[in-house]
């Protein structure tokens, strides 16, 4: 997945990010589980995670400006005719906010990939989420996992995006409802007071994610895909 998504980026952008290599598997414990690896180029640069809050405000919109350049970048690839929901290749793909801890997807179309964020107890959800999710939303390459920990720097200058996995075509929102998604600290409100500046915000499906969370009661239930 990860792989493909790298390969795809590096042949329609000039996003920084590493250039994949290979993708291999090696069998692990007794009973030889395949764990995949993937090798790519060497990228300069810290996590900006490391240096994110010692930053000057001045110094974080100089960050935010070049990130916001990608993103109009990464948005402005045309997705291929009638693509599935999940990575460029029409495959599974990872990705914390569909609550699922392995592979899921792809999805046949924003309807599809809808019941999947509502799970088994679609039947107890709000109106207002079924209004919200009734509406229809343009497919955006996303990366979907777009925290500090994966933007490397040198001083205040972007050297690379990394960690692709939970990448690949998704609802306009997706991506945005994800940022939101992830607020647990000061760290990440503090990140996330700036993330209107590199995506367009969608504060309806923020509040349709934060009332399917109310009908589990809990932040980090999982369930199965629901076909």
């Amino acid at each position: 997945m990860e792989y493909e998504n790298m390969r795809f980026l590096c042949e329609s952008t000039n996003i920084p990010i590493p250039r994949p290599i290979c993708w291999f598997n090696v069998p692990f414990g007794p009973d030889e589980v395949q764990w995949g690896y993937l090798l790519t180029s060497r990228m300069p640069g810290r996590p900006l995670s490391e240096s994110w809050l010692s930053l000057s405000h001045a110094d974080k919109c100089v960050i935010i400006q070049q990130l916001a350049t990608y993103m109009r970048q990464l948005r402005s690839i045309p997705p291929p005719p009638n693509p599935l929901i999940g990575s460029v290749a029409g495959r599974p793909v990872r990705c914390f906010r569909l609550t699922a801890l392995n592979p899921v997807g792809p999805f046949h179309d924003e309807a599809h990939l809808n019941r999947h964020l509502r799970g088994p107890r679609s039947s107890q959800m709000p109106l207002t989420v079924m209004q919200t999710h009734a509406k229809r939303h343009a497919l955006v390459f996303s990366h979907n996992d777009l925290f500090p920990q994966n933007i490397l720097v040198e001083g205040t200058k972007i050297t690379a995006i990394v960690d692709w996995e939970s990448s690949g075509w998704f609802p306009a929102h997706f991506e945005y409802c994800c940022q939101k998604y992830a607020v647990c600290d000061d760290f990440d409100a503090d990140w996330a007071s700036f993330v209107p500046e590199f995506l367009d915000e969608w504060e309806e499906e923020v509040q349709a994610d934060e009332a399917i969370k109310k009908v589990y009661e809990s932040f980090r239930v999982t369930w199965d895909t629901v076909e």
